[in-house]
């Protein structure tokens, strides 16, 4: 983790997660070696039951209970710029997660099902 830390500036504020997940994203991004305009997304699943948000999931269900949000870049953005970058978009996705991004995401699946998480240039990672 160290080494990853080193490529933040020294006073730069987020949380290993963010740092780690950012640095897994870029760096499989540029190992990939797409096309500059190629749009990439990370998706990690996100566990609500419990959370301090005001979903609550109906009584007696007892399946899972996650939304997947993505972070999306274009391939060239993300590789050319400071680690930083990607740290903000992960931080920015974060700072959406509320109560109305929820329903909106659960009515989504109800109208359209549930999202694919097979895409080719989509990274998942499990918090």
């Amino acid at each position: 983790m160290e080494v990853i830390k080193n490529q933040v500036p020294p006073n730069y504020r987020c949380t290993k997660f963010e740092l780690l997940v950012a640095f897994l994203w870029k760096c499989r991004t540029i190992a990939l070696d797409l096309p500059p305009e190629e749009i990439v997304h990370l998706t990690y699943l996100i566990n609500i039951r419990g959370k301090s948000l005001e979903v609550e999931v109906p009584p007696g269900y007892y399946g899972n209970a996650f939304i997947t949000p993505a972070a999306i870049s274009k391939a060239g953005l993300l590789c050319s710029n400071p680690l930083t970058y990607a740290v903000e978009l992960i931080k920015k996705l974060k700072d959406h997660l509320n109560e109305e991004y929820i329903r909106s995401f659960t009515d989504l699946i109800v109208i359209k099902g549930r999202p694919e998480l097979t895409k080719i240039m989509e990274f998942y990672c499990v918090r």
